[in-house]
């Protein structure tokens, strides 16, 4: 499938519960979350608005990425209201499965920057999971958030 035929299949409203681990050895938090996703700029672009709710409080993010075909990358960038709130550059690929995968980097309160990888995972047509992961310096990565979103037909 080309970064197009998947931009088409993932362009929609979704809706998912949305598993936030503060702690990657203690229990996730759960809430609702919506997502809606759309090529822009002539298509080239697609972008990824999601909404969840921590402690009764709205967060937002935001995704805008593209296959740049002459480097053979995924080029992403990240903002959102509960974890970045600056531009996050992130580099990654598609693989055989169309499986999209795109790590960034931030600055952390103390001692060396921290990774973080964004994925994307098709599952059908009317399914797909939205995952992100802390890579602590050492290279291990723990699961930040899970999202199985479902296409909304509503």
């Amino acid at each position: 499938m080309t970064f197009e035929e998947l931009s088409e299949q993932l362009s929609g409203k979704w809706m998912g519960e949305y598993l936030l681990w503060l702690n990657p050895t203690q229990p996730s938090v759960k809430c609702n979350s919506t997502s809606s996703i759309q090529k822009v700029v002539m298509d080239r672009y697609m972008k990824i608005d999601y909404a969840w709710e921590y402690d009764g409080k709205k967060q937002e993010g935001l995704l805008i990425f593209r296959y740049n075909e002459k480097k053979k990358k995924i080029l992403m960038t990240w903002i959102d209201s509960w974890h970045q709130p600056d531009f996050m550059l992130c580099e990654g690929s598609i693989d055989s499965d169309n499986k999209i995968s795109a790590k960034g980097s931030y600055e952390a309160l103390e001692g060396p920057n921290w990774e973080w990888r964004t994925k994307i995972i098709p599952k059908s047509s009317d399914a797909f999971t939205f995952e992100m992961y802390n890579i602590l310096p050492d290279g291990t990565e723990a699961l930040a958030v899970q999202v199985e979103y479902k296409r909304n037909i509503t």
